[in-house]
């Protein structure tokens, strides 16, 4: 290879790297590059809200996206729960099962969240068929197995303050109640 061709080579080996150099930190997308929130932040997120909020005037929903029919989402289900301790019962005799029966409810419009039983009598066992939500009430069904009257038997449900008035407003009302159906 002659000097001429060797020098012609460099030449264009020099213009080609030269051309690739500037290339990469000319182009915004390689001479740019950074982190993710700084893309986000400054690239992605201002050309979205340009799209997307306020589109046309007056559309802007995002700011009160927790609002329907002008009332704040807080409106729609109160966070206010409470819970019923109902009286400790022998419960009332179920001829259906030859068993017996307690239920326990909470205030009238409100939402029965979840309840349970306590026994309290080791001396008289009952023997527990179920506990189970019925509608706004709570109901245990059980059979007395040693005999006599059977152990007491306590109710307890939390419930979710949805009706008015709030729970407390109202005049007392006898809160744990035995069954007669």
């Amino acid at each position: 290879m002659t000097g001429r061709e060797r020098r012609w080579k460099l030449v264009g080996l020099l213009a080609f790297g030269m051309a690739i150099g500037v290339t990469m930190s000319a182009t915004p997308a390689v001479s740019h590059v950074s982190g993710w929130a700084h893309n986000w932040n400054e690239h992605i997120k201002p050309k979205a809200d340009a799209r997307y909020a306020n589109a046309v005037r007056g559309t802007d929903k995002a700011r009160n996206s927790d609002n329907l029919d002008g009332q704040d989402s807080s409106k729609f289900l109160p966070a206010a729960s409470y819970t019923v301790v109902g009286d400790w019962t022998l419960g009332v005799s179920d001829p259906r099962t030859n068993g017996k029966k307690a239920e326990l409810s909470c205030d009238p419009g409100d939402l029965l969240l979840n309840g349970g039983y306590l026994t309290g009598s080791v001396n008289n066992p009952n023997h527990f068929q179920g506990s189970w939500k019925s509608g706004n009430t709570w109901r245990v069904e059980w059979w007395v197995t040693g005999g006599g009257s059977g152990g007491y038997v306590g109710l307890v449900v939390t419930c979710l303050d949805t009706a008015p008035p709030a729970h407390g407003a109202v005049a007392a009302r006898p809160v744990g109640r035995a069954v007669s159906d």
